[in-house]
């Protein structure tokens, strides 16, 4: 990312920035909110997406809500999907109104993988790196389902899910989108390699670092065929999959500058050339150690007859239970997805003794 001529009397935020191949007129940029607005039989965009997102065209970049990249990536309801012409011609109309508006938007490639539900596939049971449940919710028909313990890919399904990512990019480019990105967030297939608890894989994609990563290098290399590395970037967050540290990506390219917020690095190559080729420059974001997650300090000792006490809630969504005249803890570490903080009045012997772990609310994955 580099800045461009700057305006004078203009704002930092709304000042022209080069992101890769895209000249944006301004910072900001809006992430990928899942809207399960294509209630129609081709999960396929319709007029009401390309609306929303001509009303926010804006911003100086508009990401796109992820779209499954085949019928088996799907793993929740109503989401567009971007591997069908009607669902390629429905996200034609998108760009075509955000283009007429005068902004840009690139393309999210997502896949469920494990994290999907035997509803979306006919009965069948999704697939992931190996046959271990991750644990997560999926919206069906019927409602929200707990996810199930998957079959394991084979090889030959792990070379035909890179080609549909593949296909996805070229439908995108159809479609006019400005660049991609391939979601290898939470609970998504990307993410499930290359996290091992949920990859337990002995072959060329599993056992080390590397080798989990390698699904995600092949996808790059995949889409990289299509359009050109500085249009190509990864969403990949501080946290992994259910409350685990973020995945290893070990380094394969020159470092750049990362162009997202601290809760999703989306890592974009500093090329200015907008050629559309297989060159291989695109960088992927450094690991997040959890040691950088935002930290909150107990107070010293109680300041009023309350005994009023600031609590943050830790990564696995318990409170803290340290006694409010009990001494200062180190600071807690806390997920910067949800970490609230505030002062609670100390509780009684039979608020603790009856305390139960708190559930975090669970969204839609982007």
């Amino acid at each position: 990312m580099s800045d461009l001529t700057s305006v004078p009397g203009t704002q930092p935020l709304l000042q022209p920035v080069q992101l890769g191949a895209l000249k944006l007129p301004n910072r900001v940029v809006m992430a990928p909110m899942t809207r399960c607005r294509a209630d129609n039989e081709e999960l396929a965009p319709t007029d009401l997406h390309a609306t929303y997102y001509a009303q926010r065209a804006g911003a100086g970049l508009i990401i796109g809500e992820g779209a499954w990249v085949s019928t088996d990536a799907i793993g929740f309801i109503n989401v567009p999907g971007i591997y069908t012409d009607a669902q390629t011609a429905g996200w034609a109309k998108v760009t075509e109104a955000v283009h007429s508006a005068g902004g840009m938007i690139v393309s999210q490639l997502g896949h469920a993988g494990a994290a999907s539900h035997p509803d979306h596939h006919g009965g069948r049971l999704p697939a992931g790196p190996s046959a271990i449940n991750p644990h997560e919710m999926s919206f069906t028909p019927d409602g929200p389902k707990d996810s199930l313990t998957p079959r394991a890919l084979s090889a030959a399904e792990i070379a035909t899910t890179i080609g549909t990512y593949r296909q996805a990019a070229v439908n995108a480019l159809r479609a006019g989108f400005d660049g991609l990105e391939i979601h290898a967030q939470v609970s998504h297939l990307v993410a499930q390699f290359l996290n091992p608890r949920l990859n337990q894989r002995t072959d060329a994609y599993g056992s080390s670092s590397e080798k989990r990563a390698q699904f995600l290098f092949d996808v790059v290399d995949a889409v990289s065929s299509v359009w050109g590395s500085d249009r190509i970037g990864i969403k990949s967050p501080p946290t992994g999959i259910t409350g685990l540290p973020s995945p290893q990506i070990p380094r394969r390219w020159p470092s750049t500058t990362s162009s997202s917020s601290a809760s999703t690095t989306a890592t974009w190559p500093t090329s200015t050339s907008s050629a559309r080729n297989p060159t291989r420059e695109l960088t992927t974001p450094s690991p997040h150690s959890p040691a950088t997650a935002p930290t909150t300090t107990a107070p010293s000792s109680p300041t009023s007859a309350s005994h009023k006490r600031a609590a943050t809630r830790s990564s696995n969504g318990n409170w803290p239970t340290r006694s409010p005249s009990a001494p200062p803890s180190s600071p807690i570490q806390t997920s910067s997805i949800d970490s609230p903080t505030a002062a609670l009045s100390p509780p009684t012997t039979a608020t603790r003794t009856s305390r139960v772990a708190r559930r975090d609310t669970r969204t839609t994955p982007q």
